[in-house]
Order: C-alpha cells, then sequence, then structure tokens
C-alpha cells in the first residue's frame, strides 16, 4: 500500500480500504485496532503453535458409507519470535 496516499485517512477510512481492496481479491483479510494486535503478538510469543480448524463443504462420504456435508481441514500456524520481533509500530 502506498502510505503517502492514505496518510491523511483515518482508522475507520484505512480499515474499509483495506478490506474492501482484499475482499475484492477474494483474500480473508481484517483490520485489528492496535490494542488487539498487541495482545495477538504477545500470545504469539507465548503460544508459537496455533491450530486453525477451518471448516468446509464435501461431497462424498465418510470410510464408514455415511454421508459427510462437511468437513473440516486442520492448519497450524507457527509464529517465530524472531520473525514477529521484526514487527514494531
Amino acid at each position: 500500500m502506498d502510505l503517502s496516499k492514505v496518510h491523511d485517512l483515518n482508522s475507520s477510512a484505512l480499515s474499509t480500504l483495506w478490506t474492501t481492496y482484499h475482499q475484492a481479491k477474494g483474500f480473508l483479510s481484517a483490520a485489528i485496532p492496535t490494542e488487539t494486535y498487541l495482545k495477538m503478538i504477545s500470545s504469539a510469543r507465548k503460544y508459537p503453535l496455533f491450530i486453525l480448524p477451518l471448516q468446509r463443504d464435501v461431497v462424498g462420504e465418510a470410510p464408514d458409507g455415511t454421508q459427510t456435508p462437511q468437513a473440516v481441514e486442520m492448519h497450524v500456524l507457527v509464529s517465530s519470535t524472531s520473525f514477529l520481533s521484526g514487527y514494531h509500530l
């Protein structure tokens, strides 16, 4: 993002711009308050592994022959304190 073009925007307008841009490209994104970000970074340093279960639709049968309209994909998120230490507000 060209910060020189958004320097005068308030946080609400910047959040809307960021979210709309990424949604238009089909990405999942969010704009969060600084306080929330700092809590997340603190938790990531304390607990560097996080498992994110994402529900998805499935067409087919389970191994026992029952219908499976939904399934869960498990995503493991790994944070590195050396990686996170490079981010400063």
